[in-house]
């Protein structure tokens, strides 16, 4: 009785500061002889943070994920330290986010492959030609490519401070990145598909997520080609990014950029239908909204967000 009550409060916590305003931090702030740790500011640079914790420092129209924009004019006291936990997200994803997915999408297809290697070699009824390679790039322009599958939900190093896990599910497969200094600078996918242009592409914006505000989406698919379709769905905290696919059915690539600078979280969904099934936009559109609602609240939230620093039982507090 006694768990079930405590975690109906967690997440009822979680749930009920969705959209608050920021705290005003004060101008004391953090320094970096006398860093902060997590949920407290202000801060001015990641320095100023304890350990591995980075300095979430907002922009003029940047929303902090989960909250609403708080304050106008000068801005800078609102500042944080944060921790990106893609462990914590991946652990959500398994528990609850894949089979909630699962549960919206018609026509799955139980693709096979995607637990270990660099690539799926087939996937069952020729979906791929050794595809969904994974590969990302620094903001300085550094590449780390063909990134290898862990079925994990442990982090793995892929270059400079870029983490991240891998983990398939409930038939959706999931990358999760996390550079706690902003160093996401590019995502995409490559490799082949088994269309061999045949069938059908689309690809584009879904916009912000209506579940977890500062969080947004793209999608890509290959459909009608009589193979199994390929689903992708690519997540993070930028709209500034340029979006683009390969030339044809055959081409795996799907890559998000950012032009200056990067991000510290970005997450990769793929899933597949049947027989070429094509699924419309608002199919995405509510796997984006499922896969943040799930992993966003409870004990397993993302560090970054101020509705997780409110239900570790820590509001934003100013630092000393």
């Amino acid at each position: 009785m006694w768990l079930t009550s405590s975690l109906t409060l967690l997440f009822l916590n979680a749930q009920s500061v969705y959209g608050t305003s920021l705290t005003n931090l004060g101008g004391s702030g953090c320094t970096s002889s006398a860093p902060c740790s997590a949920c407290y500011g202000d801060c001015d640079s990641d320095a100023d943070c304890a350990g591995s914790l980075a300095c979430f420092q907002r922009g003029g129209t940047e929303t902090v994920p989960g909250c609403t924009s708080g304050g106008s004019g000068d801005i800078s006291g609102y500042d944080y330290c944060y921790g990106t936990d893609i462990t914590a997200v991946a652990t959500s994803f398994v528990s609850s986010a894949a089979s909630a997915i699962a549960g919206q999408l018609p026509n799955m297809y139980a693709f096979l492959d995607g637990t270990s290697g660099t690539c799926i070699s087939d996937g069952g009824g020729d979906m791929y030609d050794c595809g969904n390679q994974i590969n990302v790039m620094t903001a300085s322009g550094t590449y780390y490519t063909t990134l290898a599958y862990r079925q994990s939900t442990t982090a793995y190093s892929a270059g400079s401070d870029i983490t991240y896990v891998t983990y398939k599910a409930s038939n959706v497969w999931l990358a999760a990145f996390s550079s706690p200094s902003r160093n996401l600078g590019a995502y995409y996918t490559s490799g082949n598909n088994g269309a061999d242009g045949g069938g059908s592409k689309a690809y584009g914006y879904l916009g912000q997520s209506s579940a977890v505000s500062g969080y947004y989406g793209w999608y890509k698919q290959v459909y009608n080609a009589g193979d199994p379709s390929i689903n992708e769905l690519i997540i993070t905290t930028d709209p500034s990014w340029a979006h683009s696919i390969g030339s044809s059915t055959d081409n795996g690539e799907h890559r998000l950029q950012k032009g200056n600078g990067g991000v510290s979280e970005l997450y990769y969904l793929m899933w597949a239908g049947s027989s070429g099934y094509g699924y419309s936009t608002s199919y995405f559109t509510n796997a984006m909204n499922t896969f943040l609602s799930n992993v966003y609240t409870g004990a397993t939230g993302m560090l970054r967000a101020c509705a997780r620093c409110q239900e570790a039982g820590r509001s934003l507090t100013a630092g000393s």
